[in-house]
């Protein structure tokens, strides 16, 4: 416990010897500390919270498909609306889409369709 006492004594001295060291030393852990914090926050809010708007999150289910028992594939949009029209047991069922997809707008078919 002794050494670790005079070591600390030793780096207190060194830092108010060496001002320029000192000041690179303390910003340099303010900002890794800074952006630690801010990219834990962030990862916090957007994977483990749950998202707006939903009630209970605790009882949501993944309606999916698979080949001989094999992976979970989503479900085509038709599919969808069979399992919709066929719930009874569920309070509501919704769709979303895991890949981005380009959309377009079809001249001359009203004002702008997206296709």
């Amino acid at each position: 416990m002794d050494a670790l006492l005079r070591e600390l004594c030793f780096g207190i001295r060194r830092l108010r010897h060496d001002k320029l060291l000192t000041i690179t030393a303390v910003l340099s852990l303010a900002v890794g500390i800074g952006a630690s914090t801010a990219i834990f926050t962030v990862t916090r809010a957007v994977l483990f919270q749950p998202q707006p708007g939903i009630a209970a999150p605790d009882r949501l289910v993944d309606i999916g498909r698979t080949q001989d028992g094999v992976g979970f594939n989503p479900v085509s949009y038709p599919d969808f609306l069979d399992v919709r029209s066929r719930a009874t047991k569920l309070v509501s069922v919704y769709t979303y889409t895991m890949f981005p997809q380009a959309m377009t707008l079809v001249p001359g078919e009203g004002r702008g369709n997206i296709v």
